[in-house]
């Protein structure tokens, strides 16, 4: 099978590339120069390479965990004959290699509160503003702006116009 330049393809050592150059013969084999998605290059046969990407369960920057420790993908995925596998680096920048059945996608922290005006005011704690009233805001459902809850001095104002109309508002 000829492959084009350009044509995204599957390396079966390297992962996801891209076609940079070829076919050219080299020692009597159709072969092709590779852009691999981290910027190296390297050449390949046909044998070794496939058409259509595989997407792996993880992308690189995905914090994951293996049994008690947690690790940054760095690298992949990398589809060997058994199994798919990453390079994955610790926190303290030692890089490990592990296949993906032994990964879990940690899932990020949910926000703790909103940032306005470079300060971050948090969901569901009571703040007092510049006349000693009462303020709490929660998380909007839409992932917009917090508005009071009906425990504040004003139900459902945005935190801007609070902070703006009542400010500074201190945690209390």
């Amino acid at each position: 099978m000829a492959f084009a330049v350009d044509t995204k393809i599957q390396h079966s050592t390297f992962g996801a590339g891209t076609v940079a150059f070829g076919p050219f013969d080299r020692h009597g084999e159709a072969s092709y120069l590779i852009r691999h998605e981290n910027g190296h290059h390297s050449v390949s046969t046909e044998d070794a390479m496939s058409a259509t990407p595989k997407t792996g369960l993880f992308k690189v920057g995905d914090k994951v965990s293996s049994r008690t420790r947690q690790y940054t993908i760095k690298g992949g995925p990398f589809f060997g004959p058994v199994c798919e596998w990453y390079a994955i680096t610790s926190s303290d920048d030692v890089d490990y290699q592990l296949s993906a059945n032994q990964l879990t996608l940690v899932e990020a922290a949910p926000e703790t509160g909103y940032e306005y005006k470079g300060i971050t005011y948090e969901y569901g704690v009571r703040y007092l503003d510049r006349d000693t009233d009462a303020w709490t805001f929660q998380r909007p459902s839409d992932g917009g702006e917090p508005v009071s809850d009906d425990s504040s001095c004003i139900n459902g104002w945005p935190l801007s116009h609070a902070v703006e109309s009542y400010g500074p508002l201190r945690k209390f």
